[in-house]
């Protein structure tokens, strides 16, 4: 069983850029559709109960479904799943670890190391312009990613209610909010603008993610040194 990350992420860094010289691909953003069709996967879109994607093998040929309903963004994520899964399945015995270790895979495959690192670096870890590069991710998928390459806090508000927060911190941080970051998430919900604080002790940047119906608010927070 692989726990460690590091061993990890080096397998799923490996797997990725064999897939990338593979399909021919050399710049983001990646398009798994495009990819699979490169790997001789029979993609369809179907009705999916229960689940955003599925793989089987039927008349000598490997299939690849994925829940046609579901928004661009999680096309992309469930099929990049699917064709990890179905890469690991090449290296690791247990079933199980190969289905759970997809879903980084997927996040892997869709921002691969060097290029969203390069990009980090050269955006300062503007989530808006990573997004525009890596534009076949969802903002949740990007914002969390860059947690891989720096120390920061990712909070996910829907509609006002903090429906996930994950940290790269090696302390324990709150999961409420400070009163910094709800300072920033309340003006970003009265103007719908993307907004960037500094403040004593962090910086507080926020990005807006609005739909007609649902509002989205995204935070990242880096505390001062």
């Amino acid at each position: 069983m692989m726990d460690d990350f590091e061993e990890i992420a080096e397998l799923l860094d490996r797997i990725v850029k064999d897939l990338l010289v593979a399909c021919q691909i050399d710049n983001p953003p990646v398009h798994p559709e495009r990819m699979a069709n490169k790997l001789g996967l029979v993609f369809n879109e179907a009705e999916l109960k229960g689940r955003r994607g599925q793989s089987f093998r039927q008349g000598g040929r490997q299939h690849v479904e994925i829940h046609r309903r579901d928004r661009p963004e999680r096309k992309s994520f469930a099929l990049a799943h699917e064709i990890m899964e179905l890469e690991l399945k090449k290296v690791l015995e247990d079933p199980t670890q190969c289905h759970r270790r997809a879903n980084l895979g997927a996040s892997f495959l869709l921002m691969p190391t060097e290029w969203f690192r390069d990009e980090c670096l050269s955006t300062r870890f503007d989530i808006a312009e990573l997004k525009k590069v890596f534009s076949t991710a969802s903002w949740e998928a990007v914002a969390l990613r860059t947690l891989n390459f720096s120390e920061a806090v990712i909070t996910i508000l829907d509609d006002g209610r903090l429906t996930r927060r994950k940290s790269s911190y090696p302390f324990y941080v709150p999961r409420k909010l400070s009163e910094e970051e709800n300072e920033v998430a309340q003006e970003i919900l009265r103007t719908g603008k993307p907004q960037t604080q500094h403040f004593p002790a962090c910086e507080v940047g926020g990005y807006p993610v609005f739909e007609e119906e649902h509002k989205r608010v995204i935070l990242r927070t880096t505390f001062d040194e």
